[in-house]
């Protein structure tokens, strides 16, 4: 077999501490593209734009998440 035909050579090989999945979203509310239009750009004001704390709160709500090492405030 080669290894295009052999399904164990296509797996790339697994570090031993790999154990989850990390991953990381991007949360806008809607009208944020004014900000990265090409023609009439503006700002986004302070008030439109989602904070960490906003952000932690929607994800446990909408999926019943949990948050590891979570440090609210700490930038």
């Amino acid at each position: 077999m080669d290894q295009w035909t052999d399904p164990m050579r296509r797996m790339p090989p697994r570090a031993p501490f790999e154990t989850g999945m990390d991953f990381y979203v991007v949360l806008e509310r809607p009208g944020y593209r004014v900000s990265r239009r090409r023609r009439i750009k503006n700002k986004v004001g302070c008030q439109h734009r989602v904070t960490k704390d906003e952000a932690m709160k929607w994800f446990q709500t909408k999926y019943d998440g949990v948050i590891l090492n979570k440090e609210v405030g700490a930038m």
